[in-house]
């Protein structure tokens, strides 16, 4: 027998017990920010879509590869509460309109631990100053398995970390690409 009791996880949604095995009901993690960076839109696009810049830049990737334009596969280490999994799986980019909007699907399969699915709209705004763009996020993630079971409380923590890791990364990476850019301007130029 089921019995539904008021959550205390953060997602705010019921916990069924049964016979001391907790359940959590299925929610989707509800994420959305923005950051500044100082790159124009066309490098930042440019940069979002390298394969190589993302290996880089998210935490815990151990491989990126590109399939075509708009579809990548790579593998993730990541570690949830007590919960470390090895994701497996693809990202796919859907409604492109370059330079400025897309929409990333991602699916991985974490074996026991569970599986990821999330989907995020990237938009890309050029700002006031020619050298600046805000860069802005709504994403919708669901998983399931062992790791929505038992690290569920620290999910939403444990998300946003994995975002600022990756936008922390990626920012110092574009200004590195963006400093290379105009050292190789200037010297062909001299």
């Amino acid at each position: 027998m089921w019995l539904l009791r008021p959550s205390t996880f953060s997602r705010s949604s019921p916990i069924l017990w049964r016979a001391g095995h907790v359940r959590k009901s299925a929610e989707p993690l509800k994420l959305n920010g923005h950051y500044i960076i100082p790159a124009p839109v066309p490098v930042l696009w440019d940069a979002i879509t390298d394969p190589i810049l993302l290996t880089q830049c998210i935490p815990g990737c151990e491989a990126v590869a590109r399939v075509h334009d708009t579809l990548y596969t790579g593998q993730i280490r990541a570690q949830v509460g007590p919960v470390k999994a090895v994701f497996k799986g693809q990202l796919t980019l859907e409604d492109m309109r370059p330079p400025h909007h897309y929409t990333m699907v991602v699916q991985g399969k974490g074996g026991m631990a569970g599986l990821a699915k999330a989907r995020s709209e990237v938009v890309l705004t050029p700002l006031d100053d020619p050298r600046q763009t805000k860069l802005e996020y709504t994403a919708t993630t669901e998983l399931s398995g062992l790791i929505d079971r038992l690290a569920s409380r620290l999910l939403t923590g444990t998300a946003y970390k994995y975002v600022d890791g990756f936008f922390e990364r990626f920012i110092a990476v574009v200004q590195q690409r963006q400093a290379s850019l105009t050292q190789a301007d200037k010297a062909q130029n001299s």
